[in-house]
C-alpha cells in the first residue's frame, strides 16, 4: 500500500493536451536506490543512496572516459552489486549502448573473449584478477575495480587506450577515487587507488588529527557521493557517518587504510579491521602482497592466514605465473624486504586465482589446494 502518485501509461488520456502539470516529488536528496551489501562483515545493510550521488558520478563519468553514443559498455557485473550501477551510469544514462552478457559466456574466457570483440565494446569495468586471465585489448577504457590493482594488470592493460584503477565503497555511490595510467611511464609497485572523484573530497585521520604524507591513516570520505545512510540501521548509521569536522556536511568511516604519496595520491594499505595476527605480531597482508610481487615472474599473488595442518595459525601465498617458479627463490627475494615475522610459512604456486561471483579470491577454493 501506498499514497505515491500512480500515472497509468496505457491510459490515453494521459497523452491529451493537459494544462495540469505532473508534480514533481524529486530533489537531489531524494533516495534513488536502496542496494544491499555486506561490506567486510558479511551481515548484509541496505545503502540508501540518493539521487544527488548518482547525477555526481553520471557527470563524472561522462566527462573522464568522454563517453558518447558511439560507445558499447559492457554489463559484466550482476545487477544486484553497485558495480551495475556504475554501468548503467556509464552508458544507458551518459547516452551510450549497455551490452548484456550471460553467465556461460563470462565462465568462458575465450567465450568471453571473441564476445567483446564482436560486440566492439569500448568501456568495461572489470575485477582485475578476471581480466588477468582475458586477451582482450584496443578498448577505449579499461576498468578495473572490486579488489586490488596490481603491476600484471597495468602492464597487460596498456594495450587499451587507458586504463583507470578505481575505488569506491557503495556508501559513496560506488566511486570515491580514481587513478589514471600515463602511458610510458613507469609502473608502481603498489598501484594507488588515485585521487578523489569530482565533487568528493577524501581525509586520512589518524585518531582525532588528521595525517601528514606516507602516514597510515583511516580514510574517510565527504561531498556529493555520499548515501543518505543504511535502512532501518539507526545505530549502524550514526557510527559509519558522522559530522564532517574538517568541512561541510557529513563524513563516512572507510574502514579502509590508507596514506597520502607526494604526488597527491591515495595507496590503499588494507582493512583496519583486517589485520591478521600471526604469533602476536599484527600483519598487514597487503605489505606481504606487495614484497612477492616484486619477485620476477610473479603475475599475481593471495595472501591467506589460514590454521595449517599442526593447528597452527600461518600465513599463506599463493602464486601465479606463466612459468615454473623456485620457491627458494621467491623466499629470497621476498625475505629482502619482510621481517621473519612477515614471511608465509608456505609458498604455493596455482594456476590461476579462483575467484567468487563478486571477482573476490575464494577463499573456501584457495584453502583447499593446501589440504
Amino acid at each position: 500500500q501506498t499514497d505515491v502518485p500512480i500515472i497509468e501509461l496505457k491510459n490515453p488520456e494521459i497523452w491529451g493536451n493537459s494544462k495540469k502539470a505532473v508534480q514533481r516529488t524529486d530533489n537531489p536528496d531524494n533516495v534513488a536506490y536502496t542496494i544491499y551489501t555486506s561490506g567486510t562483515t558479511g551481515k548484509p545493510k541496505g545503502v540508501r543512496v540518493k539521487n544527488r550521488g548518482v547525477a555526481n558520478m553520471v557527470n563524472y563519468l561522462k566527462r573522464t572516459y568522454e563517453v558518447d553514443y558511439s560507445d558499447c559498455i559492457l554489463q559484466f557485473a550482476n545487477y544486484v552489486f553497485d558495480a551495475f550501477v556504475w554501468e548503467l551510469a556509464v552508458s544507458l544514462l551518459a547516452g551510450a549502448e549497455l551490452v548484456l552478457i550471460d553467465m556461460n559466456t563470462i565462465h568462458d574466457i575465450e567465450r568471453f573473449n571473441t564476445y567483446v570483440k564482436n560486440k566492439g565494446i569500448s568501456i568495461t569495468l572489470l575485477p582485475p584478477q578476471y581480466y588477468l586471465q582475458t586477451n582482450i585489448e584496443g578498448l577505449k577504457v579499461l576498468t578495473t575495480g572490486g579488489s586490488a590493482s596490481n603491476p600484471e594488470v597495468v602492464r597487460k592493460a596498456t594495450n587499451n587506450r587507458k586504463y583507470i584503477n578505481a575505488y569506491g565503497p557503495t556508501e559513496n555511490t560506488v566511486l570515491a577515487t580514481h587513478w589514471i595510467y600515463e602511458q610510458e611511464t613507469a609502473i608502481p609497485n603498489s598501484i594507488p587507488i588515485g585521487k578523489p572523484m569530482d565533487n568528493v573530497k577524501a581525509y586520512v585521520i589518524q585518531g582525532d588529527r588528521l595525517c601528514g604524507l606516507e602516514m597510515p591513516g583511516e580514510l574517510c570520505i565527504a561531498g556529493d557521493g555520499l548515501a543518505e545512510g543504511y535502512l532501518n540501521k539507526k545505530e549502524l548509521t550514526d557510527k559509519a557517518f558522522s559530522t564532517n569536522p574538517y568541512g561541510e556536511g557529513r563524513l563516512y568511516h572507510t574502514g579502509d587504510l590508507v596514506r597520502w604519496l607526494p604526488d597527491g595520491n591515495l595507496e590503499y594499505l588494507g582493512r583496519i579491521d583486517e589485520q591478521v595476527k600471526i604469533r602476536g605480531f599484527r600483519i598487514e597482508k597487503c605489505e606481504v602482497e606487495n614484497a612477492f610481487r616484486n619477485a620476477t615472474g610473479v603475475k599475481d599473488v593471495v595472501i591467506l592466514d589460514l590454521v595449517d595442518k599442526s593447528g597452527e595459525k600461518n600465513l599463506f601465498a599463493y602464486l601465479i605465473s606463466d612459468k615454473k617458479l623456485d620457491v627458494h627463490d621467491i623466499r629470497l627475494v621476498a625475505m629482502k624486504q619482510l621481517p621473519g615475522y612477515m614471511m608465509p610459512a608456505y609458498i604455493l604456486q596455482i594456476d590461476k586465482i579462483p575467484l567468487t561471483k563478486s571477482g573476490k579470491p575464494d577463499k573456501v577454493t584457495l584453502e583447499e589446494y593446501y589440504r
